[in-house]
Order: structure tokens, then C-alpha cells, then sequence
């Protein structure tokens, strides 16, 4: 078939060189830009009602501490005695006595050390918990980015193929194209649009899932999404480097030291119960005049001051010595495979982040553009009546798929990334 003036004129109006990334990024652009990730990740931190919740537990181990500090509190008796004074006049009596028990072994200081290892705990339990956090939230904003960037892929893809299905019924009145073609475009659009409102309605309820991480305000809207996810250049460090840091800094770590002092804490506390409990005590009688003629007995005073001593039978039972010295013994070997583990999640990260980057380049490098080439010819050559529909088709195809593929690839670079950043470092801040 000749390039008519009729060809020329839906050449220049189907033919899109929109088909590359970069002008459908800059399509994306045009809509505004209210909530990137790092705007996410600041009301994760101040809206997120589970991690609200956790920092309770906080506040709980700091009472604790205050309430460890209290002292044994004394106990006052007043007792009163009738010694038969209306029969036979033996007189009445009225004791007063106060009675201080206190331990030798200095229970009340391991006590104290116990509760502040637990508040210590506590502390970096919650910064691990909050560590997590930040890897959740930037997964969930990735998924959403994702969905909304394919939603994107489908929609161009259905505009394209839609104005194409309106020039083949022009085209199919001039007789340029036979009834099956023109119908065969208009079926593709059709059935692009329904792939285009599956994959909008996935974004929809992505954004959904969103909102419960920030107490629960509603994310609606494309405009809503942030276009681009921001990806650094390389580690700026080695795997070395980064294995010491995550030594130094993970909070999982520091809270493992800190399970290995409150369990050497409890075992102090352990021995210091096992030590003598004195109790002293001090009392004051006042016995009234006593009129039995037999043992007549005139009004006086009595003092008492005595000491009780326990027999701690008790310490011959070794159950909870033995319980203490093993949790001590536990928590060391919890330390140790904890300081394994940030290792073998270093190496890994660090290996998922630099083969994802790879991937990534190679999508930029050569396939976006070469998928984007083969779809470009392909309308360039049906326009001209050199390709039939299903060429046409099979590369529109291919090129979305391409398309989708590369922002997944995206998408789990910049995870690998966000996972680097939470395996190598104390980066809990939102």
C-alpha cells in the first residue's frame, strides 16, 4: 500500500514517541505531588497507633525504676488486754509496737539495677521495633508506588491502543483496512481498559493499606503518590565497613547485651534474696493499776526492743539458683548468634542491593529502549500498511510488560536499598 496523504495524516497522529519512559514519566509529572516517601515515613512516626502503643511499654519501665526505689515500709501494732479487771481486778493493759524488716544482702539495690536493665531493654527493643517499622512502611509505599506506576502503564497503553481503534473505524470507511483489523483493534481496547480498571482498583486498595500505617488518615487519590522513589548512587561503603557498623549500632544487638546484664542482675537479685532478713522491733505497754488484793500491782510502764532472725531452710533448695546461672548462660549464647545473624543479614542485603542495581541498569541501559523501538516500528509500519494487527499487538503487548517489569525491578531496588540501610545501621528515626 502507497504512503497516501490519508497514511501521512494517522502516521503523525498515532504514531507516539510517548512510547519511552521518559515522556511517560513527565505525563506522570503532571499531576502534583503531596506525599513522597519521606513525608510517609515522618507521619509513620507520629501517627502510627501500634507504635504508639509500644512506647507505653517505655513509660511502664521507667515507673518501674521509680517504683524499685521504694524502701520496706515499717508496721505499727496496738493491741489492748483486759486481764479480767471488772472480776478480779487484775487491771488493763495497752501495747503499742513498731516492727522494721530489712535485708542484709542488699535487696533493694539489685532490685533497682534489675529494673533499670529492664528499662534498658525495653529502650532498645522499642528502637528495633521502630527499626522494623520503617522497613514496613517503606514496603507498603514501594507496593503502593508500584501498583500506581503499572495503573499508569495500563492506562497509556488503553489510550494508545483506544486512538488507534477510533482511526481503524476512519480508516475502515476510506477502505484502508479490512473489518477484521478494524474490529480487532477495537477488541484490544477494550480489553486494555479492563486491565487498566484492575490495576486501579490494586492501587486503590494499596493506598488503603497505607493509611492503616498512618493512624488510620485516608491516602486517596493518584495525585496523592509521590512519582519517583529515590535511590542512592552505591554503598558508600564497603561490606566490611558495613558489617562493623551494624556491630556497633543494630539495636537487636544492644538489646541482646542488654538481656545478658538483666539476666546477670536477676541472678543478684537471686543471691541477695537467699541473705538474712532481720526484723527489729520496739514496743511501748502502759499497764493500769491493778487492785487484787492477792498481787496488788501499782500503774507502770514496760519497753521492749527485740530482733527476729529467720532460718532460711529455704536456701538449701538450689532450683532457682541454678535457674538464674542458666538464664545468664542463655542470654550469652542468644548474643552471640544474634551478633551471627546481623552478619549473614549484612551479606545478603548487601549482595540483593548490588545484584538489583544491576538489573536495574541493564532495564535502563538497553531493554526499556530497545522495547520501546520494536513498538515504535511496529505502529510506524501498520500506520503504512506494512504489519498486520497482531504484529502490532504482540509488541504493545511486550513493551507493557517490559514497561511493568522494569518499575518492578524499581521497586525492589529501592527495597534492597531500605533493607541495606535497616540491616546495616540503627536507623529507627522517621
Amino acid at each position: 500500500m502507497s504512503n497516501t496523504p490519508n497514511h501521512t495524516f494517522w502516521r503523525k497522529n498515532f504514531v507516539r514517541l510517548g512510547s519511552s519512559f521518559i515522556l511517560i514519566i513527565s505525563a506522570f509529572t503532571t499531576q502534583a505531588q503531596t506525599l513522597n516517601h519521606t513525608q510517609f515515613l515522618q507521619k509513620v512516626g507520629s501517627q502510627n497507633t501500634e507504635m504508639l502503643a509500644e512506647k507505653y511499654n517505655l513509660s511502664i519501665a521507667d515507673a518501674n525504676v521509680q517504683a524499685s526505689r521504694v524502701f520496706p515500709d515499717p508496721e505499727l501494732s496496738v493491741s489492748y488486754s483486759n486481764n479480767e479487771d471488772w472480776s478480779m481486778q487484775m487491771g488493763q493493759s495497752l501495747e503499742v509496737g513498731l516492727d522494721y524488716s530489712f535485708s542484709l544482702g542488699g535487696v533493694r539495690g539489685a532490685g533497682i539495677r534489675v529494673a533499670k536493665s529492664e528499662r534498658e531493654l525495653t529502650q532498645y527493643a522499642l528502637a528495633d521495633y521502630m527499626r522494623n517499622l520503617r522497613f514496613s512502611a517503606s514496603e507498603a509505599y514501594a507496593d503502593a508506588w508500584l501498583k500506581r506506576m503499572q495503573a499508569q502503564v495500563c492506562r497509556l497503553g488503553y489510550e494508545d491502543m483506544l486512538k488507534i481503534a477510533q482511526g481503524d473505524s476512519i480508516r475502515l470507511k476510506h477502505g484502508d483496512i479490512n473489518v477484521t483489523d478494524a474490529l480487532q483493534s477495537g477488541l484490544e481496547a477494550r480489553s486494555m481498559k479492563n486491565d487498566w480498571l484492575k490495576a486501579r482498583a490494586e492501587y486503590r486498595n494499596s493506598l488503603a493499606q497505607l493509611s492503616t500505617f498512618i493512624g488510620g488518615e485516608t491516602v486517596d487519590g493518584v495525585s496523592e503518590l509521590c512519582d519517583s522513589l529515590a535511590l542512592m548512587n552505591g554503598p558508600v561503603q564497603t561490606l566490611a565497613d558495613l558489617c562493623a557498623q551494624a556491630r556497633m549500632e543494630r539495636s537487636d544487638l544492644k538489646a541482646a547485651a542488654a538481656n545478658k546484664e538483666l539476666s546477670v542482675n536477676n541472678q543478684r537479685l537471686e543471691k541477695a534474696s537467699r541473705a538474712l532478713e532481720l526484723t527489729l522491733s520496739a514496743g511501748y505497754a502502759r499497764n493500769r493499776e491493778a487492785l487484787n488484793e492477792i498481787a496488788p500491782s501499782p500503774t507502770h510502764n514496760s519497753y521492749t526492743v527485740g530482733v527476729s532472725i529467720p532460718l532460711k531452710f529455704s536456701s538449701a533448695n538450689k532450683g532457682a539458683r541454678t535457674a538464674a546461672r542458666l538464664a545468664v548462660e542463655q542470654s550469652e549464647k542468644v548474643y552471640e548468634n544474634t551478633l551471627q545473624q546481623i552478619d549473614a543479614e549484612v551479606v545478603q542485603a548487601y549482595n540483593s542491593y548490588q545484584a538489583a542495581r544491576e538489573v536495574l541498569e541493564n532495564y535502563q541501559n538497553d531493554i526499556l529502549k530497545h522495547a520501546a523501538q520494536i513498538l515504535e516500528n511496529r505502529k510506524a509500519g501498520y500506520l503504512a500498511g506494512e504489519t498486520d494487527i497482531v504484529e502490532l499487538l504482540v509488541a504493545q503487548r511486550t513493551y507493557q510488560e517490559v514497561l511493568s517489569s522494569y518499575y518492578e525491578e524499581y521497586a525492589d531496588a529501592f527495597l534492597a536499598q531500605q533493607n541495606l540501610i535497616r540491616v546495616s545501621s540503627s536507623n529507627s528515626t522517621f
